[in-house]
């Protein structure tokens, strides 16, 4: 009989490789965890929040890419976490009207620690002793500075220029909204000044018909004497 020839080597190699596509697949490895900002949605009775979800929309306003830079990602939540382990014991506050206005730079004094709420950052009624407060209010600001460093460079220029914008836009609509009441004022000066205008010169009418009246009465009682001699 005759015996089966043997297949080259380099079409036994692609036999293999085609076996090994049609093989199931290896195992997978784990997917990457995906960094994100920890935000506060709902503050709720977390009062030491509301400044880091102010921090967190100026960065996203100034700067949307910041938002997926892992190590302002890590400093970010770590500054997250140190405000919420004070959630009972303390508040924050964000700027009421012009939300640029008060940048987020940081400064850490004896002033600002024991009077903090005048910088509007934290801020009494503080649940436990002062040296607590002054304990809580360093590691915070500490934990801050490391985020602070990050987004300096970008953040605080853009709010001063939307600050600056904010005030000039505000001071242009204080002195249109005051020549509108000037003119408004002026109108109501004029006519005020015309009715008056009109009385003065019916009463200087008035004086002047009793003025000549009383003169041609006087003239013909001069004459009634003269005439009864």
């Amino acid at each position: 009989m005759e015996q089966p020839q043997e297949q080259p080597q380099e079409q036994k190699q692609e036999q293999q490789q085609v076996a090994g596509k049609k093989g199931k697949k290896g195992p997978k490895g784990p997917k990457p965890i995906k960094k994100k900002m920890n935000v506060p949605i709902r503050i709720g009775e977390a009062h030491s929040l509301p400044w880091a979800k102010h921090v967190h929309k100026m960065i996203r306003e100034a700067n949307p890419a910041l938002c997926k830079d892992d190590a302002v990602i890590d400093a970010y939540n770590a500054f997250v976490d140190c405000l919420a382990k004070y959630s009972n014991k303390l508040y924050t506050y964000t700027p009421t009207y012009d939300r640029y206005a008060y940048a987020i730079q940081v400064k850490i004094t004896a002033m600002q620690i024991c009077c903090a709420q005048q910088h509007r950052r934290i801020t009494h009624p503080f649940h436990g002793q002062q040296r607590e407060l002054i304990d809580a209010t360093h590691e915070i600001y500490t934990t801050y500075q490391a985020l602070y460093e990050l987004i300096k460079d970008t953040v605080v220029p853009y709010m001063q220029v939307r600050h600056k914008e904010e005030t000039d836009a505000a001071t242009k609509k204080r002195y249109l909204q005051k020549i509108t009441q000037m003119k408004e004022l002026q109108h109501r000066y004029m006519e005020e000044y015309d009715a008056y205008r009109k009385q003065f010169q019916e009463r200087m009418e008035y004086a002047k018909t009793e003025l000549n009246n009383a003169m041609e009465e006087l003239g013909k009682l001069e004459i009634n004497r003269i005439e009864s001699k």
